[in-house]
């Protein structure tokens, strides 16, 4: 499917309503180059199959919310460590939440710390399903880092998560 562009009318709306760029609402040029550029490069993103990962209503709801800045520049940056595990609806999921960059980054931080430790989601007793469930919330990055903890604190004592219920 073609990428149907928003007038620039609607991009300097968009930009305007959630500050996504200058002060100066006269420096309408400045949203469209931010808009067109990170359109861009998302578009170009791949799921594993190396279908186009993202659709456009996908791709306009992740520039237009507000703070998306660092949300995008993490999906654009990460997004190959990060199609390794999640699909890009679960990318997505994570990203349009608050905190969404932090909580795609502090997952793949999780990942390597886990893969230097010998460990695996799996190992932990939860599925890669309830690891976005848990970074789709606010704070979902010091969750999963809270749950990471107790995961090993429970397996030190030779307890499980079935034994807290």
């Amino acid at each position: 499917m073609e990428m149907v562009d928003l007038s620039p009318e609607d991009i300097q709306r968009y930009c305007l309503f959630y500050k996504l760029s200058a002060k100066n609402p006269t420096l309408g040029n400045r949203n469209t180059r931010y808009y067109y550029g990170e359109k861009k490069a998302l578009a170009f993103k791949k799921d594993i199959d190396g279908n186009r990962a993202y659709s456009e209503d996908q791709i306009n709801k992740l520039i237009f919310r507000k703070c998306s800045k660092n949300t995008v520049r993490s999906i654009i940056i990460f997004h190959s460590q990060l199609i390794k595990h999640f699909s890009p609806a679960q990318i997505f999921r994570v990203a349009t939440n608050y905190g969404g960059s932090k909580n795609l980054e502090g997952f793949l931080t999780a990942t390597e710390t886990l893969k230097i430790q010998g460990k695996t989601w799996e190992t932990l007793g939860i599925s890669i399903d309830a690891v976005v469930s848990i970074l789709s919330n606010h704070g979902g990055s010091k969750n999963l880092a809270a749950f990471i903890n107790t995961s090993q604190i429970l397996k030190n004592k030779g307890q499980t998560w079935e034994h807290c219920h």
